[in-house]
């Protein structure tokens, strides 16, 4: 079984006020529909399947905005929920999910089970 891995970016630069609406909208296109695109192709082979794995490549941008970068971040925000949106799916009907944890000096992968007792002890503890 192979995975689906998208990785959509354009990231042109420019501050919001300089109202390049054409850059957002082909920005918006490609980073975001390229993610729902691979999505509606990948979906329905793995719900046949009864599994697959989703890699969606976000950036740090994701977190962090920049002057210049609020419309890109802004889609790399939304892979991030579109990739939480099918994790909340998987749950419901594949075996396992995987999900990240980012922290400042690593990411973290880890291979989940549904069951709460499957997901380790320091993942439960909120953030101080």
């Amino acid at each position: 079984m192979s995975p689906s891995v998208s990785g959509p970016g354009l990231m042109p630069l420019s501050p919001l006020a300089a109202l390049k609406t054409d850059e957002w909208d082909r920005m918006i296109d490609v980073n975001i529909g390229g993610v729902l695109n691979g999505v509606a192709a990948a979906l329905p082979r793995f719900q046949a399947q009864g599994e697959g794995h989703f890699v969606n490549l976000a950036s740090v941008a994701a977190r962090q905005v920049w002057p210049t970068t609020a419309v890109y971040s802004a889609t790399k925000f939304v892979v991030r929920a579109i990739t939480e949106g099918l994790r909340a799916c998987a749950l419901q009907t594949f075996p396992y999910l995987v999900f990240y944890v980012e922290r400042e000096d690593d990411i973290d992968v880890w291979r989940v089970l549904h069951g709460h007792r499957d997901i380790p002890a320091w993942l439960l503890e909120p953030e101080i």
